[in-house]
């Protein structure tokens, strides 16, 4: 059976690397890399195989196993068959595809035909409606008085000593990015798309649709070294753009091509090298519907260390994505875009999940598009990237305004919490959802606001825990527990229908759940909704068969 799915999965040609077949393998205890691809090819003897550790270690509970030979594209329902029989043959406690992901709900609909033409069309077509008219006529430090960043600058609290890991696409050669990254020579070992390299931005033409220079605009959000005129809500110098936190240092991760077309197999290593190079605040506008379980495990560890996590909800999503999904264990805040008027950006994913909202429509930033562009261009841009990176900002100066991640970390082991959840706590103290809102209750707390998130006082002993989780750095939740999670969030008839049964079928059962909701949310902006059900694999179905509110929850039948 394995065998036979293998053949299935062989390309007729090489596949390009960033659609190869990658599978995310755990195990109960650690293992090697060769141990691992041992097993793999006593099932498959002629499996043209790679195994690498999660984390970069010699041993690991979590592996990623790359199928050189077999192509992903359009094969996703296959890849999660040929997964779980491949979790039986080598004993692993859990395996998953690594598909490709996208940021934008709408261009991941288009992944699962397997018409390449069509596809790209299909992708360009959809990025298009994963936006809202552009309007760069705003003043370039209006988000600043809206989320009150003055209130900490003028008491001298311009996130200075704290650095924020930008795990992203890397940074490019932008002025607006003088002297807020840490230094070339500090910067080895943190290109993980190029090993060797440094963390810079190479505009690859070979991804495509990259968005090029999405890293630049997170960093410049964070942490561009402006100010801003109170009375013209314009940024004075020395650049065009302020971040939030001026006085912050920015420690690029190049662990991804694009946001557009990503895997998150990167991101576990990615969030080993923030802890290892002492970031305070880590940030994430990235994400997808694929649940790995190695970047939960990266997340704890992460959390442990005293790191404060800002990921992005998701655009397009009906559902908050991944990583960000995690903000229900509190290993992460997840944030949610608005605009000017504080109405909810229109392509925001939304969703109990959601922490707080932030700033996403019509932001400044920088801006470069390839390695020969203007290096002072800057422009208003949209997107749960510019909230989340305005919300990593304030994490900034949240951490600075109570003597740094140590001095945290002190007092969260005291009263038995977080760094994470003191610092959520914080976020959405005496927030409320703005009038413009409607009545929504899915977009988190409220709209972040730094002076209210920088008064609320750290809490004392006797803190009632509610969803606080300081767990082990390699706990994970099952699969079965975080589709239930996301069930009960989205889909509440649904949810009594989830039992352990569901275990090796959840991880495509959420995938699926998410592209349809994407498809759904595709149509509604004219446009064809690309994500087929009839793909849901044999084992999927069965288990469905005999479920009919999972089922329509899942694949709309």
């Amino acid at each position: 059976m394995l065998q036979d799915i293998h053949d299935a999965l062989r390309a007729p040609d090489a596949p390009a690397p960033d659609h190869e077949l990658i599978v995310e393998l755990v195990f109960d205890k650690p293992i090697t890399a060769p141990e691992v691809r041992a097993a793999i090819i006593a099932a498959i003897p002629d499996a043209f195989v790679e195994v690498e550790t999660a984390f970069g270690g010699g041993m690991d509970r979590f592996h990623f196993a790359r199928f050189g030979a077999l192509s992903l594209q359009g094969r996703e329902a296959r890849a999660f068959q040929f997964a779980r029989e491949l979790r039986v043959a080598t004993g692993a406690a859990e395996a998953s595809p690594v598909l490709v992901d996208s940021f934008y709900g709408a261009v991941a609909t288009a992944s699962s035909t397997g018409d390449e033409t069509a596809r790209e069309r299909a992708m360009e077509s959809a990025l298009i409606s994963c936006s809202t008219p552009d309007n760069q006529t705003y003043p370039t430090g209006w988000t600043h008085g809206l989320i009150n960043s003055a209130v900490a600058w003028s008491k001298g609290n311009r996130g200075e000593t704290v650095r924020v890991g930008v795990i992203d696409t890397g940074r490019s050669r932008h002025v607006e990015l003088d002297a807020v990254c840490v230094d070339d020579a500090h910067l080895g070992g943190l290109n993980l798309v190029e090993p060797g390299e440094l963390p810079y931005d190479t505009f690859d033409t070979s991804v495509h649709l990259p968005n090029p220079g999405h890293g630049t605009l997170v960093a410049s959000v964070v942490a561009s070294r402006g100010d801003v005129d109170p009375a013209t809500s314009i940024t004075t110098g020395p650049g065009k753009v302020t971040g939030v936190a001026p006085g912050a240092e920015i420690l690029p991760i190049r662990a991804i091509r694009s946001v557009v077309d990503i895997r998150q197999s990167r991101i576990p290593r990615a969030i080993e090298l923030a802890i290892e190079r002492d970031c305070d605040v880590i940030v994430m506008c990235l994400g997808g519907p694929t649940r790995i379980a190695s970047v939960e495990a990266a997340l704890r560890r992460a959390v442990a260390a005293g790191i404060v996590i800002v990921a992005a909800a998701g655009n397009c999503y009906p559902f908050v994505v991944f990583p960000a999904a995690y903000s229900r264990n509190r290993l992460c805040a997840a944030v949610a875009a608005v605009g000017y008027g504080l109405k909810p950006w229109g392509r925001t994913a939304r969703g109990p999940a959601v922490t707080v909202s932030a700033p996403g429509e019509d932001v400044w930033g920088a801006s470069m598009r390839s390695a020969e562009a203007d290096p002072t261009f800057v422009r208003a841009s949209q997107g749960t990237t510019l909230a989340t990176s305005t919300t990593a900002g304030v994490a900034a100066l949240w951490v600075a305004s109570h003597g740094g991640r140590e001095s945290l970390r002190a007092h969260a082991a005291q009263i038995g919490t977080t760094v994470q959840d003191m610092f959520m706590r914080a976020i959405v103290s005496d927030l409320s959802p703005p009038a413009a809102w409607n009545g929504a209750s899915d977009l988190g707390a409220g709209v972040v606001d730094v002076a209210k998130a920088l008064a609320f006082p750290l809490p004392g002993p006797g803190l009632e825990m509610g969803r606080t989780s300081p767990a082990g750095a390699d706990e994970t939740s099952s699969p079965v527990d975080v589709l239930r999670s996301h069930v009960q969030e989205y889909g509440a008839l649904a949810a009594g229908e989830i039992d352990d049964g569901l275990a090796d079928v959840a991880a495509e059962l959420i995938w699926h759940s998410y592209m349809r909701g994407a498809s759904v949310r595709a149509r509604a902006s004219g446009l064809e909704g690309f994500h087929d059900p009839a793909q849901v694999s044999p084992d999927a179905g069965a288990a469905l068969a005999s479920r009919d509110e999972l089922a329509r929850f899942v694949l709309g039948r």
